[in-house]
């Protein structure tokens, strides 16, 4: 569980690899100042032309093609239906299977 509410975005939660969660969870703090701003300088050292918000949309582009349409919802932080807020609630561990073999589709098996 996320629970970060930035201006009208919101995340309730996300699927990441475990190894990749604990990292994260060992941080002291975390803020806008400069942990996502230096993930924005890093990202432009790589190439100047890419930004999170087109990571975003990609991100949401694949599950839509993949995924059912409010797992993707679920993910992109609009859990707005029924279906979603159920699934988002007693179905995870369907949803995290369901997102690992949406990557495997793309030859991305690491997760």
């Amino acid at each position: 569980m996320i629970q970060w509410h930035r201006g009208h975005k919101k995340c309730y939660f996300t699927i990441v690899p475990t190894k990749l969660w604990e990292e994260f969870r060992s941080l002291p703090s975390f803020a806008y100042n400069p942990h996502i701003k230096s993930a924005h300088a890093y990202i432009k050292t790589k190439d100047t032309t890419l930004t999170f918000m087109w990571l975003r949309k990609a991100h949401y582009n694949v599950m839509c093609r993949t995924m059912k349409p409010f797992e993707a919802n679920i993910l992109a932080g609009r859990a707005k239906t029924v279906d979603a807020k159920h699934y988002a609630m007693y179905e995870l561990d369907l949803m995290s299977s369901n997102y690992i073999n949406t990557w495997s589709k793309f030859g991305i098996n690491d997760i």
